[in-house]
């Protein structure tokens, strides 16, 4: 009793007075409790002797065994698990692995050993278990450009793990100054160093502008002629300026705001 837990052999015809032994065999995943007769209980020991006095009607109980199935995740950050608990011998059990936000399944393992590769993992129970659900990390990439690329560059870009921080940096050159940060032509920051969490790969562009600056012109005497092509030039664009001589005078030379000649 069940007729599943075991078998039993020794029973058969006596005579009176002789000696009877019979035995109980358990079956995997069952344990012997006891005999009993009429329910009443007779023995503890799976091998019951004793001496044949009358008709016996002797029953040998068995119990199912009970194991433990652990579950845990690693790190503890990665995800939860469930599954868990207490499984009769021979009983199905699945085990299931959720990973949090940033983070994906690995693998279930057994004493560091892999057993699945499956988040929702199903077995038959036959022994205490303790399972860990592995969990990494999602490595997302960081990349930067500058535009135009003579207009700076830029660090900080690479492989990062979701939830990580990550700062960027943009760097003139010379002539140049940093505008913004954008992505997809969508302005992310005017900062140069922009700093936030990685949730997912990004692609960020470091705008850079030309320096402008003013050529401002004279003329000496004032009514000695007049000049054109002064105003507002990017660094390394071309100006020309031309003076043109009223009458009565002819054009000598260009000089600096310090006096020194330079045409």
């Amino acid at each position: 009793s069940p007729a599943a837990g075991g078998s039993t052999s020794g029973g058969g015809s006596f005579a009176s007075g002789s000696s009877c032994t019979v035995v109980a065999n358990v079956n995997a995943g069952y344990t012997f409790n006891n005999w009993t007769e009429n329910g009443n209980h007779v023995s503890v020991y799976p091998n019951y002797t004793f001496t044949v006095d009358g008709n016996r009607n002797l029953v040998a109980n068995f119990g199912q065994l009970f194991y433990t199935v652990s579950t845990s995740s690693s790190p503890t950050s990665g995800g939860t698990t469930s599954g868990g608990g207490s499984f009769a011998s021979g009983s199905s059990c699945t085990v299931t692995a959720s990973p949090n936000n940033g983070y994906s399944f690995t693998n279930w393992t057994v004493n560091g050993s892999p057993v699945s590769s499956s988040a929702s993992y199903s077995f038959t129970v036959s022994s205490n278990r303790t399972l860990v659900a592995n969990f990494a990390q999602i490595q997302y990439t960081v990349s930067t450009s500058s535009s135009p690329t003579s207009g700076g560059t830029t660090s900080g870009g690479g492989s990062f793990a979701s939830g990580s921080s990550c700062t960027v940096t943009a760097s003139p050159n010379n002539g140049y100054s940093f505008t913004n940060w954008t992505e997809y032509g969508n302005l992310i920051s005017v900062t140069p160093s922009y700093t936030f969490t990685v949730s997912g790969s990004r692609f960020l562009v470091a705008n850079f502008s030309p320096v402008q600056y003013t050529v401002s012109t004279s003329s000496s005497p004032a009514n000695g002629g007049t000049i054109s092509g002064a105003g507002s030039y990017a660094i390394g664009s071309l100006c020309s300026l031309v003076a043109t001589s009223n009458a009565g005078y002819i054009f000598d030379y260009w000089v600096d705001a310090n006096g020194i000649l330079v045409s």
